[in-house]
């Protein structure tokens, strides 16, 4: 991937209000899981709703791929970076933040709780975890 100047990722950031490009402020309470105890609760309860995703996996992801994409109605997708008590992001995932929040996609980067991610999700899905149609 082509790296991209400080200003350009400024610009391409300004584009999607869903996203802050240096990760999600951390939740108040820090996560104490590990990143992949944290991504099979997310494809756990991903799986139990019947919503459709993929889920890049594996350290060799050298791309900086993001690690979930949720595949929801209407052709609409919530991508999602997850990281442990610890981790964060590289410069190769910034740019992909910035790729796909210039494009229009729904991006939560630096997700590092089970609760953040269900509150993101619960936009998504009515009472019933049934999908609803996003305005």
């Amino acid at each position: 991937m082509t790296h991209l100047t400080q200003q350009e990722l400024d610009l391409l950031t300004i584009r999607n209000p869903h996203i802050h490009p240096e990760g999600e402020p951390p939740p108040k309470e820090e996560s104490e899981e590990s990143e992949s105890k944290l991504q099979a609760k997310c494809t756990e309860w991903l799986r139990d709703h019947g919503i459709k995703y993929i889920h890049v996996v594996g350290k060799k992801n050298r791309a900086g791929i993001l690690d979930l994409y949720c595949f929801m109605p209407e052709a609409h997708v919530i991508v999602f970076e997850l990281k442990g008590e610890r981790g964060g992001m590289s410069d190769d995932q910034k740019e992909w933040v910035a790729y796909l929040n210039f494009h229009g996609y729904e991006v939560h980067a630096g997700v590092r709780s089970y609760k953040r991610f269900l509150e993101v999700m619960s936009k998504h899905v009515g009472p019933r975890w049934e999908c609803k149609r996003v305005e």
